[in-house]
């Protein structure tokens, strides 16, 4: 926790284009998703299957325009391949994790704030027996709203770049695609403001 906020603190120390002394805003947060999600391998026919998602996120708001998500998700998805040998329909199954990191621009609407981010997500495979790779890579964006009481909604869409799935003996390319629609809440947990100047000073020194 304090490695991860600290690395932050880091990134928008350095990286954002914000006053020198700028409102820091930090935030926890818990998610549930319903998603749709395609594991659609190269050349095979393939249909979107209902799955979830679970977890929470931390949220610093840097100045009120812009901010850092993170989040950290149990992810529980299904599709449906075709196999092209006997022409049937397989059920494929995933549950893994998936951290994703987004950058956020936001922006005050009624009572409340407007939001689209996007970054990248790195997820790993809890069903070691079916993948050939646990790890898997990718981006996504995300856009949704912010009631003054903490209430969250939101759309995010992810696709993967390119892995490896074993079936049977057969190695195929499988491309992986989802589309959410989310539930949330978030809490504040503390704001401060940071003085540029200051640090960039200590660490001159």
């Amino acid at each position: 926790m304090n490695k991860y906020f600290f690395s932050l603190i880091i990134l928008a120390t350095v990286f954002t284009p914000v006053s020198a002394q700028t409102k820091l805003t930090f935030y926890k947060g818990i998610k549930a998703n319903i998603a749709l999600s395609d594991y659609h391998p190269i050349n095979t026919e393939s249909n979107p299957g209902i799955g979830a998602t679970l977890g929470s996120y931390d949220k610093l708001e840097i100045g009120e325009h812009f901010a850092l998500q993170g989040e950290f998700l149990f992810r529980y998805a299904t599709s449906n391949i075709r196999d092209n040998s006997s022409g049937g329909m397989n059920r494929f199954t995933y549950r893994g994790i998936e951290a994703h990191l987004y950058a956020v621009s936001q922006f005050n609407s009624g009572s409340g704030k407007t939001f689209v981010g996007i970054g990248p997500y790195t997820g790993y495979g809890l069903d070691a027996k079916k993948y050939l790779n646990r790890w898997n890579v990718g981006a996504g964006i995300i856009f949704g709203y912010e009631f003054a009481n903490g209430i969250c909604i939101d759309a995010a869409y992810q696709r993967g770049f390119p892995g490896l799935l074993s079936t049977g003996n057969n190695k195929v390319a499988i491309k992986a695609q989802a589309f959410s629609l989310g539930l949330g809440y978030k809490f504040r947990i503390f704001n401060f403001k940071l003085d540029k100047n200051k640090i960039r000073k200590a660490f001159s020194d």
